[in-house]
């Protein structure tokens, strides 16, 4: 729970810079521009859950050809029951003034297996083999595990759909950002702030 407040009080403090960042405005538009993003993700399905979340984003404008588009790439850590990693690329709209929208297409992989031992029943007790030879039974334990290793296959595809707008101070920026995970049929809210260079 103290990483969702710090992650409040980073995104109010954020807001509270944009007026100096008027002011101080910035040297033109950088082709490229990376990022560490701090921020929590939840599942909108579940109250007032909330998982810590950092990462790292890059995007490559196309000034001399399409400045308000780019292409780029998402990696993020989302630290849950089991850590999850996250790898997306982008494509970023830049329709106003600083604000972006971006559609990322992407991969989340799980470190915590969801395999079962394929040798033990639902009782808990170890399943027998008698009468078979040894190359038949592990020919079809071998086969069993395949099966289960893919039923319960821990890594996913998924669509990103998000915004934020970035704040200046010359070749740096500070960007409060907000997205939407859809994962099969569950929608997970990201959001926090990006801390970036441009260059």
């Amino acid at each position: 729970m103290k990483h969702f407040f710090l992650i409040i009080a980073l995104i109010i403090c954020s807001f509270s810079f944009a007026e100096a960042a008027e002011e101080h405005g910035h040297e033109g538009t950088h082709p490229h521009h990376a990022g560490i993003f701090l921020g929590g993700t939840s599942d909108t399905s579940i109250p007032f859950e909330f998982n810590f979340t950092a990462g790292i984003d890059y995007e490559y404008r196309f000034l001399h050809t399409t400045p308000n588009v780019g292409i780029g790439f998402i990696g993020e850590m989302v630290m849950a029951e089991h850590t999850e990693y996250i790898a997306a690329m982008p494509l970023f709209i830049h329709p106003w003034k600083e604000l972006k929208v971006f559609f990322a297409p992407g991969y989340i992989t799980s470190s915590g297996s969801h395999t079962t031992d394929h040798l033990t029943t639902e009782t808990g007790d170890t399943q027998t083999h008698s009468l078979k030879p040894m190359s038949t039974i592990l020919a079809e334990d071998a086969a069993t595990a395949e099966e289960e290793n893919i039923s319960h296959s821990n890594s996913h595809f998924f669509v990103r759909f998000g915004a934020g707008y970035d704040f200046h101070f010359n070749q740096y920026s500070i960007t409060p950002t907000i997205s939407a995970d859809i994962i099969e049929s569950t929608v997970y809210t990201v959001y926090g702030v990006a801390f970036g260079i441009g260059f």
